[in-house]
Parts: structure tokens; sequence; C-alpha cells
């Protein structure tokens, strides 16, 4: 390996010893954390209009305890209720179709509703905390280093210098 100062075939300024590879602390998404709330707003409405249509199509097999008639507001009012797992007991399946298609397709989705939540509330909240603790912690240990930003010409300069006064070259870290 060439010494610091000199050049290799391929004309890469080196410094005297093997760098170490770093640990990745965070790898992000390709998309912004706006992009990714508004894909996981979008499939949620995707998803409670699914139940709604649902129930709109089976809305016979439902019963309104109030005046017996299901309206289109009912049926809006009886997804959402459905979905946040509430239920008051006003408007009920009655029919076997009804109760299969609320066991078998709203329930999935009402779970997959709940974890959409839930990893938004992970990503955002929690993540960004545990990312915070990590770099405190790392950040206590790091002391002694030098940062170079660029290991252009100058920053090369730079480097030599801080190793020509003695700095260990394992202590010297370049951002490019």
């Amino acid at each position: 390996m060439p010494k610091l100062g000199e050049r290799n075939d391929n004309e890469m300024w080196r410094i005297k010893s093997k760098p170490r590879q770093g640990r990745v602390l965070h790898v992000r998404s390709g998309m912004s954390a706006e992009q990714t709330l508004a894909l996981r707003v979008g499939l949620v409405i995707v998803l409670i209009a699914l139940v709604i249509a649902v129930f709109w199509f089976d809305r016979d097999g439902l019963k309104d305890q109030i005046d017996g008639h299901v309206s289109f507001p009912d049926i809006l009012y009886f997804a959402m209720i459905t979905v946040t797992t509430v239920g008051y007991g006003d408007i009920v399946p009655v029919s076997h179709t009804a109760r299969l298609i609320d066991a078998f397709a709203v329930t999935p989705i009402r779970i997959f509703i709940w974890f959409i939540f839930l990893g938004t509330a992970y990503e955002f909240v929690v993540q960004r905390i545990i990312e915070d603790f990590r770099m405190s912690r790392i950040q206590k240990h790091l002391q002694g280093h030098i940062v170079l930003c660029g290991f252009g010409h100058s920053g090369f300069i730079a480097a030599q210098e801080t190793v020509a006064k003695g700095h260990p070259c394992e202590r010297i870290v370049v951002i490019v």
C-alpha cells in the first residue's frame, strides 16, 4: 500500500494505514418523510374506501337498530366504526354473508390499517428516538478525531500536514 504522499497506479492518494470499514448507522428509504406519509395516508384511504364499497354492495345484510334502513351515511359510519374496532352495536351484520364478509374481508383490512398506523408511529417517533440515543452514545466516544470534508487536493494536503504533525492516521475521518 502506498504511503501518504505517494500515488498508486490509479492516481489515487492514499493514507499509509488501511482504512477501517465503518458501521452503517442509518439507511434511508428512497422517499422523503412527506412522501412516505402521503403514501401511507393514501393507502389507508383506499382501504377504507374498499371497506365502504364492500359494505355498500352487501347493505342488505346489515340492520340499522334505529330506523331499520341502511343509507350511505350509515354505511360510511359503520365502516369507520368497524375499522376502528369501536363497534357501538347500532348497525350490525345480520346475514351469514355479511358476517363472513366482515370476518374474512374487513378484519384483515382492519389489521393492515392498524399495522400501517403502528409502523408510521414507529418510523416517525420511536425510530428517531432510538437513532438520537444511538448517536449520542457514539458521539460521547468521538474525541480526538480530525474531520476532513472532501479529499481533493486541499483535503489531501490537510491530511498530509496532520499526519506530519504526529496525528495518527486512524484518527482522521474523511467525509466525501
